[in-house]
């Protein structure tokens, strides 16, 4: 009997260990979209993206502070979201759309800051940092070589390839785009097919590690419930499919972005403006449980 209790008790406390490791354990069942952190992580403000880095237990976003927005990160610690604080990049110019590795250690996103001292052209560029000594260092930026327009939400695969979204000057419009990693450098970023960049805004792209599927917030698409909605393409021996709406569970009549699938792939977490007006806009950080292959 003493030694079932044992056991027992073992259970429990592997069990704790786990859910205290997990943040997301708690919505295993969720069917639709929750608050995550609320009160702690979701505030009711203007804030945009996620990333999770399940290695370090953070949570990175974008949070709009008095003049510009603000990189931005949480720990998840004792079973709730703390420890409120901004990443040190320079002053001054905003900062937004962060790809965090899953080691923890590299940065990439995007800035208005000056490439070099004799750039006279302000546009948003992709930068990356790396941390050292548990510190991003001073950002440098991702291309050695200019791209034309601004470029938006960097995201890297596995095998280096770097997706991003390309606003033309003196456009509003935005598309997405891929640049290649080949022989140990990009090579000029291209288009994705026009079944994906419609005639309108496509952008906030989160690619899986193996490019097997794309998941984009994107405007007033023939299908869509709000300003902003969530589709998912999928990447067929290299050529991808006709984006798929992802619902009205999912998506509002709101502005829904940001999107980002947790390491295990288990939880879509995005953003969502959900519950507010258009006079007074706020987002919040959403999660619910998610299977790419049911929207095949």
């Amino acid at each position: 009997m003493m030694k079932k209790i044992v056991i027992l008790s073992i259970a429990l406390v592997l069990m704790s260990c786990k859910n205290e490791d997990s943040p997301f354990a708690q919505f295993e069942h969720s069917k639709v979209p929750v608050i995550l952190g609320k009160g702690t992580l979701s505030t009711d403000s203007v804030q945009w993206n996620n990333v999770y880095v399940a290695k370090t237990k953070e949570f990175y976003f974008t949070k709009m502070g008095k003049s510009a927005s603000i990189i931005h990160k949480m720990d998840y610690k004792d079973g709730a979201f703390k420890n409120l604080e901004k990443i040190g990049f320079p002053e001054g110019s905003p900062h937004s759309d962060i790809y965090v590795a899953n080691d923890g250690d590299t940065m990439l996103f995007s800035s208005l800051m000056q490439e070099h001292n004799n750039d006279t052209i302000s546009d948003w560029n992709i930068w990356k940092s790396t941390r050292k000594n548990d510190k991003w260092q001073a950002p440098t930026p991702f291309f050695n070589h200019n791209l034309e327009g601004n470029q938006f939400y960097p995201w890297l695969t596995q095998s280096g390839n770097i997706y991003f979204s390309i606003t033309p000057h003196g456009s509003s419009n935005s598309d997405l785009y891929v640049s290649e990693y080949k022989n140990g450098a990009y090579v000029t970023p291209q288009a994705l097919p026009a079944h994906i960049n419609s005639k309108n805004i496509e952008g906030d792209a989160f690619v899986a590690p193996d490019e097997s599927y794309i998941i984009f917030a994107s405007f007033e698409r023939e299908q869509n419930l709000g300003k902003s909605d969530l589709f998912i393409s999928f990447n067929n021996q290299g050529k991808w499919s006709v984006p798929v709406w992802l619902g009205k569970e999912i998506n509002s009549e709101g502005y829904d972005g940001s999107p980002f699938i947790t390491h295990d792939g288990k939880y879509l977490i995005f953003t969502s403006s959900r519950g507010s007006k258009d006079e007074n806009t706020f987002f919040n950080h959403y999660i619910v449980r998610f299977n790419s292959e049911d929207w095949r």
